[in-house]
This record gives C-alpha cells, structure tokens and sequence, in this order.
C-alpha cells in the first residue's frame, strides 16, 4: 500500500472504528506528542491522530522504522501467563496439553493451540510483586541448573521452590502428570509456581528485519514479524510462532516499539569495556534490557523493554564501527529501589566528557539526554556515586539508541 493510500485509509478509519488508546508517541525524530495508533499497513507504515486533533486533521503517518515507541507497556497481572520461545508474554488460561500442542485460551487472541516447541515454560502463580514475577518468568529460560549441568528435562518448580524434573506427559487445567523413570506423579496445579518445558526442544529464530514488540491491554507482550490494523481489528503474526495471524481488537494494543529500524539499541551491539567499583565490596555486573537486578526496566510507572541497566560506579564502552549523528536515551533510577537512591550519569565520546546530569535521584520522571557522535570512534556510559554511596543505586539508560549519519 502507497503511504498515500494509507493516510488516506486512515482519516476514513478514524470515523468508523472503536476510540482507541491514546499514547505517547516518541519519533526518532522531533519531539514525543499524545496521540492514537489508527492503522498499520504491511509496509510497517503506521498512521496516527494527534489527541488533541479533530477527527479530520492532523493526522500522522510515519514509517515503523522512524519511531522509537507508542504507548505504555502494561504489567502482567497475576493469573497464568505462558512464556514464548523469545521471552515473549502471553496471559491465557491453560487448557490442555494435545500430544505436541499446547491448548490454551486467551480473552483478547481467543482460542490457541501452541506448538511446545515455542514455549519455554508457563507461570501458574506468578509473584505479587513485579520485579519477581520478572526473575520467575526468566528462570523458565534456564539451561543449567545450580550446578552448572545441561538441563534435558521438562522442571515443575513448585510453590515452597522445589523442583521435580521429568517429562510431562499431561496437562489440564486442574494438573499435570509428569514422568519419572518408571512412575508416573500427578502435581495439582494448585502446587506449581511454574513449569518449564525441556529447553533442548525449543525451537525458532529471532525475528530478523523490522518487526516490533507489541504490548496488549491484558499485559501480554508479544515480539511481533508483522503487524496489520484495518478497521477495529489487528492481525500479529508473533515471531516465535511460525503462521500464527493472531487476531486481536484494535482497540487492545496498548503499546508498539520497532526494532529493526534506523534507530540502534547499545543494548543489541557489543561491549568493548566494562569497569565497576563497589562502594564496598558487593560487585553488580551491567545487564542489557533489564535493571541492575534482571528484572524489566522501569521508572516513572512505565516499563521500558530496551536500555541498559548499571550500578554505581561504573563504566560501559562500544566501539562505534560505522558514523552515527547523536546518542539518546532517557536516565532514571530504577523503580524497584522504591525512590531510594542518587547518581550522576555521564557520557564520554572519544575520552571526552560530552555530558553530565545533575543529580539524578528515584522517584524523579526519567530525564531525557542527547550527545552529539558526528566523528565519533568510541562511546562510553557512566555511573557515579551522589548522595550516599552506592545505596539502592540501580541506574537506568532507558531506550539507549544511536541516531544513524543524518539524523537532526
């Protein structure tokens, strides 16, 4: 579809389908406004219509790989979410295990049947607080265990935190039968905190080109090869799910960031260099897409599925192989240090000293920061000490991103 075509198709959705969420939409380029996402061509370009707008004006159309983000991410809420192949979120009900699918129904996607290989696991009881409900999810994803062995089974981690290994033979919706050796155990899922389906089976690439992760109403969040909205219905075609064409209200997309495009996450190139000096002597190891901790970045209420998380103080180093015109990225204090804690951050181009914050305190909104790199052969992050020592200083670089050779 011509860009043309989809603006115009746009300004004709607008009057037919459901209001949908308004959001804040950040462009690579300019600055972020409220505004709704009306449609998505398979071209990836999306039309928006400013908030504040009538219905007839000003709407937007920009291409998928020109923004960084639309909308707020929602947390998942306690009930049964399955974890994908790619870490991706999807709350639905579990009904069944059917020979190698996995049969479950979700309120916003319906009913859906799940190859096993695309699933890591499924969280049955998931924490009331939200960083651990992030570490649990992520232990579904584990391939050895404390001891550092290969883990070849199927694992039932239990509510008290044991673990039973084997293989799963059944699932309900009341219990799962798992095998071991010559027995055969029933485990009431009303005794699991999760499950994780034996990691050697998984299968599936990352999604490659442009895609997107997509954030729905219900708290799913889905890393997306293809995203269509016509009208009051939306089509994803989720990566770690081969011919998938889910289909979802309109209206339950809450949040959209490509990946793919112009913009480049620090967190997706390699580290040249990392330095870090304690406070005392409890080291913190940098962590890429998640805080200082591993759980999902957050700050000011919102969670952020890309940027850097690092402790005070420390410094973080790429080389840059190719000219890019400024980095950009929002800092903050995680939100899982409660408003405690209290850092600089700096920014180094080629050894130089090209920016720092203020004090940057928790609880205080993320604070956006842009350095020029025309010309530049090196970045490097850093973390500082303020107030007192290194207490609760979990610093986010929320959205770190380097603008391509001719961005404003």
């Amino acid at each position: 579809m011509m860009p043309q075509l989809s603006l115009l198709l746009a300004f004709n959705l607008l009057a037919a389908a459901p209001t949908a969420p308004a959001g804040m939409l950040r462009p690579l380029e300019g600055k972020p406004f409220e505004a709704q996402l009306l449609s998505v061509d398979d071209g990836w370009h999306m039309a928006f219509q400013k908030a504040a707008a009538q219905a007839t004006e000003d709407a937007v159309e920009l291409p998928a790989a020109k923004i960084v983000s639309w909308g707020a991410m929602r947390e998942t809420p306690l009930r049964t979410q399955l974890v994908l192949a790619d870490g991706g979120l999807l709350v639905a009900d579990v009904l069944k295990l059917d020979k190698e699918r996995l049969q479950v129904d979700s309120a916003l996607l319906g009913a859906l049947g799940l190859p096993l290989e695309c699933v890591q696991g499924i969280v049955f009881q998931p924490p009331a607080l939200p960083q651990a409900r992030d570490l649990l999810a992520r232990q579904l994803a584990d391939r050895k265990d404390a001891e550092g062995r290969t883990l070849d089974a199927d694992r039932l981690i239990l509510a008290n935190g044991d673990q039973l290994q084997g293989t799963i033979i059944a699932l309900d919706d009341r219990s799962v039968h798992l095998e071991r050796g010559s027995q055969v155990a029933r485990i009431e899922l009303a005794r699991l905190a999760a499950l994780a389906f034996n990691p050697l089976l998984l299968s599936g690439q990352p999604a490659r080109g442009l895609h997107a992760l997509v954030g729905l109403r219900d708290g799913s969040r889905l890393d997306v090869a293809r995203l269509a909205i016509d009208g009051s219905q939306a089509v994803l075609d989720v990566a770690a799910v081969p011919a998938s064409g889910w289909k979802a209200p309109a209206e339950a997309l809450v949040f959209v960031q490509p990946l793919g495009g112009e913009a480049m996450y620090l967190s997706d190139l390699p580290v040249a260099g990392y330095r870090h000096v304690p406070f005392l002597e409890t080291p913190w190891p940098y962590q890429l897409d998640r805080s200082t901790s591993g759980a999902q970045l957050r700050a000011g209420g919102s969670i952020y599925p890309k940027g850097i998380g690092m402790h005070s103080a420390s410094r973080l180093s790429w080389e840059l192989d190719r000219a890019y015109a400024r980095f950009e990225a929002e800092v903050a204090l995680d939100d899982e240090v409660a408003g405690g804690g209290s850092v600089t951050f700096r920014v180094f181009v080629d050894r130089e000293q090209k920016l720092a914050t203020p004090v940057v305190r928790g609880g205080q909104p993320p604070l956006p920061i842009s350095v020029d790199l025309r010309g530049a052969k090196q970045l490097s992050l850093v973390v500082d000490f303020a107030d007192r020592g290194d207490q609760h200083d979990h610093a986010d670089w929320l959205n770190a991103r380097l603008l391509p050779a001719g961005a404003k």
